[in-house]
């Protein structure tokens, strides 16, 4: 692993724990999803957004935005700003409902693909890169406590 994908990970991981405790995703998708959709934070659209996911900006959406290869996106104060709107939106989603209440990275991943919120190949490539950089070892922490 790379130094700045080892920093991507030890900045994000709490984050993402974090949000998880709050009713998000397990951690290891959280963090998968981020590193992709951001290029290890490093691509220019985080960069100018503050966001790790690249979350549209529809008629709702009441903060601040940009256009972006001809799409509107959310813009953040901080890219923890971008992971704690991802857990509001998982959470108040009911067809998102079994993908935040799973505890295997594989079905979450493949409940938000069946719900529409990515394609059948992006969600494979999530568990493919959970299972290449281990993030699973994220969910352990947690994965035997009861959530409510």
């Amino acid at each position: 692993m790379q130094d700045y994908q080892k920093r991507f990970i030890n900045r994000y991981a709490p984050v993402a724990l974090q949000e998880w405790e709050r009713g998000g995703a397990l951690p290891s998708l959280t963090l998968t999803q981020a590193l992709t959709e951001s290029r290890w934070g490093l691509s220019h659209f985080a960069a100018k957004t503050n966001s790790l996911f690249q979350t549209p900006a529809g008629s709702g959406w009441r903060g601040a935005s940009c256009r972006f290869a001809g799409k509107t996106f959310r813009v953040y104060d901080s890219p923890e700003a971008s992971v704690r709107d991802r857990t509001d939106a998982l959470r108040l989603e009911p067809e998102y409902k079994n993908a935040v209440y799973e505890r295997d990275y594989r079905n979450a991943c493949r409940f938000l693909s069946r719900a529409g919120y990515f394609s059948s190949v992006f969600a494979q490539a999530l568990i493919n890169t959970i299972e290449k950089y281990r993030l699973y070892q994220y969910d352990s922490a947690k994965a035997s406590t009861k959530r409510e």
